[in-house]
């Protein structure tokens, strides 16, 4: 017998016919297509994007309409159709399979004691295209039963968020967001069609794309870089992982080293590819009184050799050591100015320098351009000068007989040789210089050009972060900073400035010290100084002036534009080129999220300084803007349910409207409450489906009278939170 109770109850409420079809296709689809392009913008695969677009999107329709008109078992036939393209082409499927694994693995090697696999492979952008079509060609068969048959969210996202878990915990590597977008579409799509009266499939996949992009569009596209939005979250799952030896993760040795509660520089070693995250321990070091608001630089000590990794041979100990005379020139420079020129905006200054907790020995910090006045025990006082504008163009401005009267060419020959300050690796030096000529550098300048275009494109490069990953120890790390990872702190961009002048036959070395932020309401106020403002910078050696400063951390780091010395300080900027990092030089561009362009001379400036990046106030503003967009599709939502629940309630088909109200109270109320349900309003429905009877209009309307106090006396039986919960998430 019959039963036709649970034939009516159990009614297909789904579209029918080419809405159906055309609904599941797009979710299909948009499910693989954006799962795998995350996935491939993020490792930057060299693919064909148009024909994998093309195919996966013919995959898709093929495997909803299978299923539509024979059911799931017909994907057998397009199963069957993707291992036959699997063995026909499976030597080029295999090649760019092996390049998978090997780029997916090399990244986390990275940060993770991992193995690295298939060193060797080496696959082309045909061979790469193949793998990604039959993998998603294969990722459409499960995604089209979970989508069309099961109609499951949980098994969609199952199938695909392990292709978008790989990017997010993978460090270095950034998808699209229009792809997260998309697959965020194609979850809250199947999470629409959860409701009593689905929305077409077609129109909830536009409804969530119009939402989504409207937040992404809200919320400023800085908001989104991943290193700046979560880099707290990430420091706590690593040390998470560390303190439970859940996987072994490659911390570095950080920067500056904390032995015990001795805090101190190692001013004979510098490790720069093992650093790794820079911790903050906020230990005070200095005492600094200064007469003058700005920023400034307090050198300690300078490096020379570097081997690839680190910096080693202090610059004071070097065979080349600075006479005493040699750092005094650039003062003494702009002291001759300033008494020819005593209404320029070149002035001087005083500081007070007090030692507190640093335990690193036989050093002492000083300003740039400054006379020491007196020095006792760990305390000393400095009268300083802060130029308006670069050393080298005030020396260009003295009269020969102003000049002071100094010798620097025996020292300037000793500078000039590759034992010293151009000391480089042959093959790092033909690296750099190409990646400088593909960057579009003018290397027939002067110095002070190459200086300038150095400084200039370091001051946007990559993404200034405290939780760099070490350097794979067969790395040299120039190389590997500017061509891979494109990410740390200052020790990192100043040792790959300094390493990158010197291939363009620039002496250079890298300066370490601190750097000074003074307000005006902090003038002749004792300040303490941090370990937080430990701090490493680039100096270049010019043949008439000697030693001079030069920053190319970007201002990301909170190493503030340097007001009076912003700009571009060694030559005319309007002389440089465009040296702006570009997506067609170096595929994905790691921009700068602060937009702010300047670089600085060590030394002085008027502006307060730049701050770190306000990660919680964006992960807030994102969260607040995600909460608000949700709100608004669940109140749309709500509003199109409504409307189409009307109209299948007024349709013309008076059967089809009780059987729709019928369907409507049942949901709502449940199985286990139906028997409570009016037998009389049940007899009308069971004879709207099951037999020839046609409802009158008052018949109808009893049916549809009846689904309506029925849930108006549900509403009012249930708190105002399962109410919200029936209304805005089950869609009843």
């Amino acid at each position: 017998m019959i039963n036709y109770k649970t034939q009516m109850e159990n009614k297909d409420d789904r579209p029918v016919g080419a809405f159906l079809v055309i609904g599941n296709f797009l979710l299909v689809f948009l499910g693989v297509f954006c799962a795998f392009g995350a996935f491939i913008s993020a490792f930057e695969f060299t693919v064909d994007f148009a024909l994998l677009f093309a195919l996966w999107m013919a995959t898709s329709l093929f495997a909803v309409l299978l299923i539509y008109f024979k059911q799931a078992k017909a994907l057998l036939l397009l199963l069957v159709m993707i291992i036959i393209l699997l063995l026909w082409r499976f030597h080029d499927i295999l090649e760019g399979a092996k390049w998978v694994f090997f780029t997916v693995s090399n990244d986390f090697s990275n940060w993770l004691f991992i193995q690295v696999l298939f060193i060797e492979a080496n696959a082309t952008a045909a061979q790469q295209t193949l793998f990604f079509l039959i993998a998603g060609m294969l990722l459409t068969l499960p995604i089209a039963i979970a989508v069309y048959r099961r109609r499951s969210l949980l098994l969609t996202v199952l199938f695909t968020l392990p292709l978008v878990l790989f990017v997010f915990v993978s460090v270095y590597s950034q998808p699209s967001p229009l792809f997260l977008v998309g697959l965020l579409a194609v979850y809250f799509s199947l999470l629409l069609r959860r409701a009593d009266y689905p929305l077409p499939h077609f129109l909830s996949i536009f409804l969530v794309i119009i939402l989504l992009g409207s937040a992404f569009i809200i919320v400023p596209q800085r908001d989104f870089a991943r290193n700046n939005s979560v880099k707290a979250m990430e420091h706590y799952l690593r040390s998470f992982a560390l303190r439970t030896g859940i996987i072994k993760i490659k911390p570095g040795v950080g920067w500056p080293a904390v032995n015990g509660d001795l805090w101190g520089f190692d001013t004979d070693y510098m490790g720069i590819s093992g650093a790794g995250k820079r911790e903050v321990a906020d230990i005070d070091l200095l005492e600094v009184t200064v007469g003058k608001a700005g920023v400034f630089y307090l050198k300690g000590y300078s490096m020379q050799r570097f081997d690839g990794s680190s910096w080693t041979v202090n610059s004071d100990e070097s065979p080349v050591p600075d006479e005493p005379w040699i750092s005094v020139i650039p003062t003494q420079i702009a002291e001759a100015y300033y008494l020819l020129n005593s209404d320029s905006a070149i002035n001087h200054s005083s500081m007070i320098i007090s030692g507190k907790g640093d335990s690193t020995e036989d050093i002492i910090y000083k300003p740039y351009y400054s006379y020491t006045i007196s020095q006792y025990q760990d305390s000393g006082f400095y009268v300083f000068f802060y130029p308006e504008e670069s050393i080298t163009v005030l020396y260009d401005r003295l009269t020969p007989e102003a000049i002071p009267g100094f010798d620097l060419s025996s020292y300037s020959a000793r500078v000039h040789s590759r034992d010293t300050y151009l000391q480089i690796d042959d093959s790092t030096s033909a690296g750099l210089r190409q990646f400088a000529e593909d960057a579009g550098f003018d290397l027939t300048g002067d110095r002070a050009k190459i200086v300038s275009q150095v400084a200039l494109y370091f001051s946007s490069f990559g993404q200034y972060t405290l939780s760099p990953l070490i350097v794979p120890e067969d790395e040299d790390f120039a190389l590997y900073f500017l061509q891979s990872s494109r990410h740390g702190y200052c020790i990192h961009y100043a040792t790959a400035a300094t390493m990158l002048l010197r291939a363009l036959d620039v002496p250079a070395r890298i300066a370490v010290g601190f750097v000074v932020s003074v307000s005006h309401d902090e003038v002749n106020q004792p300040l303490i100084i941090t370990d937080g403002n430990a701090h490493a910078w680039v100096e270049v050696f010019f043949d008439n002036t000697g030693w001079l400063p030069l920053e190319v951390t970007p201002p990301a780091g909170g190493y503030s534009e340097g007001g009076l010395l912003s700009g571009v300080q060694y030559a005319d900027a309007a002389d440089l080129p465009d040296l702006s990092p570009t997506e067609d030089r170096f595929g994905e561009d790691f921009t700068d999220p602060w937009d702010t362009r300047g670089v600085i001379e060590a030394g002085m400036g008027e502006v307060p300084p730049g701050e770190q990046y306000p990660w919680r106030e964006n992960v807030l503003k994102s969260a607040f803007v995600a909460l608000i967009t949700g709100l608004l599709s669940l109140v749309i939502r709500r509003i199109v349910i409504l409307y189409l629940r009307k109209r299948r309630f007024m349709q013309v088909n008076a059967n089809a409207a009780a059987i729709d109200a019928w369907c409507f109270i049942t949901k709502l109320i449940g199985p286990q409450r139906q028997n409570h349900l009016s037998k009389g309003i049940k007899e009308l429905v069971y004879k709207a489906r099951f037999s020839q009877h046609l409802l009158t209009e008052k018949e109808r309307g009893m049916v549809v009278s009846y689904a309506y106090v029925t849930a108006d006396g549900i509403y009012e039986q249930s708190n105002v939170f399962k109410r919200l919960v029936i209304k805005y998430i089950s869609g009843l």
